[in-house]
């Protein structure tokens, strides 16, 4: 005689079981997917704000390489309480070889000739953010103050300020060898001129300034970088 074999199925409790489940490990796939994506977007756009810097800090070294103060003061400027509404806020101003592209009215050319260069902060709108900028004024005479070549151009971001209304956290020291000894001086505003043994140009600069994203203040990176100024004098 054969045996029936009852067919039977899952109940009711443990299909909801199943579906439960199934809800929990999506959801944990989602998130970790979320978070990673995160992740990858942060850790990509501080990659590019810190190699933008660079870039920035390596130009920096070459136009200061070859820095002079023959007709005009080489000038250094510290974020301060007396120049905070000043917009762009003005870091260093000197004379240097460097190029630029010039536009005429029918043609675009390279130019590389002694410029003076300022380098500056300017703020992001109402935020605790400011940009690194750079302009270009060509010399053609002595003792001219220079024809704009270039538009403010933004070459940093985002220095980060602790807050809206507060100075950015970028510092300049500047380093001269003295009596056989290197001195580290920080001034907030001091201006080197060719004729007074007191301010010649210092032999090295160095800049620190405080790096941000866009939208999260707490991931902050500092960075330091010291420029050597061949054109100093003992």
């Amino acid at each position: 005689m054969k045996q029936k074999h009852k067919k039977t199925g899952f109940t009711l409790i443990e299909l909801l079981v199943a579906v439960a489940l199934m809800l929990i490990l999506t959801i944990a796939v989602v998130t970790i997917f979320t978070q990673a994506s995160t992740v990858f977007i942060l850790s990509e756009a501080q990659m590019n704000l810190f190699q933008n810097a660079r870039i920035a800090l390596d130009f920096m070294a070459k136009e200061l390489a070859s820095a002079r103060n023959d007709d005009r003061d080489f000038k250094i400027t510290n974020p301060s309480t007396s120049n905070l509404n000043d917009d762009p806020l003005v870091l260093l101003e000197f004379d240097t070889v460097t190029s630029w592209q010039q536009n005429d009215a029918n043609s675009t050319s390279h130019e590389q000739e002694l410029a003076r260069v300022v380098y500056a902060v300017k703020k992001v709108g109402n935020t605790n953010r400011w940009n690194l900028t750079r302009q270009i004024f060509e010399i053609k005479n002595a003792g001219d103050k220079g024809t704009i070549q270039t538009n403010l151009e933004i070459i940093a971001q985002f220095v980060r300020a602790n807050t809206p209304t507060s100075l950015p956290n970028i510092r300049i020291d500047f380093i001269r060898f003295e009596s056989d000894n290197w001195v580290k001086k920080d001034l907030d505003t001091i201006t080197f001129t060719e004729s007074s043994d007191d301010t010649k140009m210092p032999h090295a600069l160095r800049i620190t300034m405080e790096l941000v994203p866009e939208k999260r203040d707490e991931l902050v990176r500092t960075m330091s970088r010291t420029f050597w100024i061949a054109g100093a004098s003992n």
